[in-house]
């Protein structure tokens, strides 16, 4: 009997979307040893078949706050590390984390291998996620002083920011399905002393946190003191407007260039 009446419809059409993605991916991953089955509706586990293996790589959908999030589970975690990875993700995340599972099979199965001349090359061992090669995102933050305490946001500070605002979307809400770790964020300052006071790198892209709700992580990489003003970087922020439909006076704090 099916179980789809059991979670939203939304959950239901997300989980069926992102159940046809990860096929398409491992159909085309060159690579057959998979076994792909469905627990229940919204739960997604893809196994290594390999008689010695017992390797793994799943997901199930969650509603967050009228969004669906996945909660990915992997094993191998690493190519140093036969831990299992859990952590919430986006699609976008989802993707990313397959494609790593993926290529550390491909890893693992060419380490298991006897080579002919008894050793193992180290370039057959090397294995580069798209994530870490692909070029990174630039955002610009705007940050209220009345809310941020920005004497604080010292090089080395970890600082989260929320999708929502007091419940309900931020104005910017479907920009953050496209941030992912290593993407650079200016925070500009809003006020009198309006202007950069820091760059941060994304640490953890968007996910869960049982304190905080939905969000992601940034590391302040650089502050500056004083501020770099708007008028020294008057160009930079002209940029910024051209590529974007949203200006630096309306309501809209995340924005991408």
């Amino acid at each position: 009997m099916s179980d789809n009446k059991k979670y939203p419809p939304l959950q239901i059409s997300e989980t069926r979307l992102m159940i046809k993605r990860v096929e398409d991916f491992l159909f085309d991953s060159n690579y057959s040893k998979f076994k792909i089955s469905q627990p229940d509706s919204i739960s997604l586990l893809v196994e290594d078949v390999d008689g010695q293996s017992n390797f793994f790589f799943s997901f199930t959908s969650h509603v967050f706050k009228d969004r669906v999030m996945f909660r990915v589970k992997m094993s191998p975690s690493r190519e140093t590390s036969l831990n299992t990875y859990e952590g919430n993700q986006n699609d976008t995340g989802v993707l990313q984390f397959l494609k790593r599972w993926v290529s550390l099979i491909k890893v693992y199965n060419v380490a298991s291998e006897k080579p002919e001349d008894e050793t193992i090359k180290s370039e057959n061992l090397s294995v580069t996620f798209e994530s870490e090669i692909s070029e990174p995102n630039y955002w610009l933050l705007k940050m209220n002083p009345n809310t941020w305490i920005i004497n604080n946001l010292n090089k080395g500070v970890k600082t989260f920011f929320n999708t929502y605002y007091f419940g309900t979307h931020r104005p910017e809400f479907n920009l953050f399905s496209r941030i992912k770790k290593g993407d650079f964020v200016l925070g500009y300052v809003l006020g009198i002393n309006q202007g950069i006071v820091c760059n941060m790198r994304i640490i953890e892209p968007v996910g869960e946190n049982t304190r905080q709700g939905e969000g992601f992580v940034m590391e302040v990489t650089n502050k500056f003191n004083p501020v770099v003003s708007r008028n020294q970087l008057e160009g930079l922020i002209s940029e910024i407007m051209s590529k974007t439909t949203v200006g630096l006076n309306r309501q809209n704090c995340f924005l991408n260039f």
